[in-house]
């Protein structure tokens, strides 16, 4: 385990050597099954963009010398971290119909209760609440943090997940510590978080690094994603961009909207809301990153019915001409991975998926006291033609 480890044990350990040299050799990684699905599905992975980022970073012939340093030491390396992806547990204020327990106590409570009054959770959950039940964040985070700050002077960039990292002591001690001893200056941090959370501590910690990227995971507008995860109020986290854009010119607001069955037939109306909004501020300010749900498979966006994709390409269409961000690198990026996800609709036989897409909603919309149709109407005429297509009843 991480707590029982020395860092250098890790580092240069059996496992990160293996899988050093896995990579350098080709070969597949079991845990990296995610990206090598989405590169499969002709959409660039994060680790695709991870190898694109290093190469910038390195320049060409410094990248090629550091693989050949890696090939020669089998996997070993004598340099020190330059990145690292902190994730200091589960402690989160929302509960997010797309996210699992095992990032949200929020949600392990709320399924715990479930199983409790005798509810039967999809497998998934199940699984997944298995996992978490146990866990305690606390008993490692101090190891964690410390194994970081040790290798403080070296790192580059830092990418908070959580849970959600604004909410959560650790993370602020961390940020505390590296602004204090001088590193926070040559950090690039980028934090990925639900915009609940903007207060005066962290907008003032933002201004102590190189530089601040905020993933803002908004799977849309109004309505539509107070219903996506419960406990989020629309105009709170619309009023803390705002805040975020206003820091200084270091600060990087990204649009990080996860595509579901829950949310891909109300995107444009998030498209054309960002589409205003960074019209208003620098390009460079304000981006857009679409993410595309893996698991669970029952919340997937390909299950949307064939009859509602020619509708929603031709919204999209429609907005990616309206707007100039979206002739952009990053904003052409965005529209061809909905396009892509448009294009597996209705190709497939999901009848088990939509039975249990849709015993999910029932008993999460009770135990949430909220209606799907009540919040997102495009989304409650696409779970009737689910239903209908399945010969269930209303």
């Amino acid at each position: 385990p991480f707590a029982n480890s020395s860092f250098e044990s890790i580092w240069n350990g059996t496992g990160y050597q293996n899988a050093r040299a896995a990579m350098l050799r080709g070969d597949r990684l079991p845990y990296c099954g995610r990206c090598y699905q989405e590169e499969e599905r002709g959409l660039v992975s994060r680790r695709q963009r991870s190898i694109e980022n290093n190469l910038r970073q390195r320049g060409p012939e410094a990248f090629q010398d550091w693989l050949g340093r890696l090939q020669s030491e089998g996997g070993q390396t004598q340099e020190r971290p330059s990145h690292v992806e902190v994730r200091l547990g589960s402690k989160c204020n929302l509960r997010c119909r797309i996210c699992a327990p095992e990032f949200s106590q929020l949600i392990r409570k709320a399924m715990e209760q479930l199983t409790q009054q005798g509810s039967m959770l999809p497998e998934f959950y199940r699984e997944n609440l298995k996992l978490s039940q146990s866990r305690d964040d606390q008993s490692w985070q101090v190891d964690y943090v410390e194994k970081i700050l040790a290798n403080s002077s070296s790192i580059n960039s830092m990418y908070f997940a959580g849970g959600e990292p604004l909410i959560t002591a650790a993370y602020q001690r961390l940020v505390d510590e590296v602004i204090k001893s001088g590193d926070a200056g040559h950090i690039s941090l980028t934090v990925n978080t639900n915009g609940t959370i903007a207060t005066p501590y962290w907008l003032e910690a933002f201004e102590a690094f190189e530089s601040v990227e905020l993933y803002v995971s908004l799977d849309g507008i109004g309505p539509s994603v107070e219903y996506q995860r419960t406990g989020l109020s629309w105009p709170v986290v619309a009023d803390n961009i705002q805040k975020f854009l206003n820091i200084d010119q270091n600060i990087r607001v990204k649009i990080f909207p996860t595509l579901s069955i829950l949310n891909i037939a109300e995107i444009g109306s998030l498209l054309s809301w960002y589409g205003e909004l960074q019209g208003k501020h620098r390009p460079d300010s304000l981006t857009l990153q679409v993410n595309v749900l893996h698991t669970p498979r029952f919340l997937q966006a390909v299950l949307l019915p064939h009859e509602h994709v020619s509708e929603i390409r031709s919204q999209v269409d429609e907005i990616a001409r309206s707007f100039p961000t979206f002739q952009t690198d990053d904003g052409l990026s965005a529209i061809n991975k909905i396009q892509t996800v448009l294009n597996q609709c209705g190709q497939k036989e999901f009848t088990k998926e939509i039975k249990e897409l849709l015993a999910y909603t029932e008993l999460m919309d009770s135990h949430y006291d909220q209606k799907l149709a009540d919040h997102c109407p495009a989304t409650g005429r696409v779970f009737r033609t689910l239903n209908n297509s399945i010969g269930c009843c209303e």
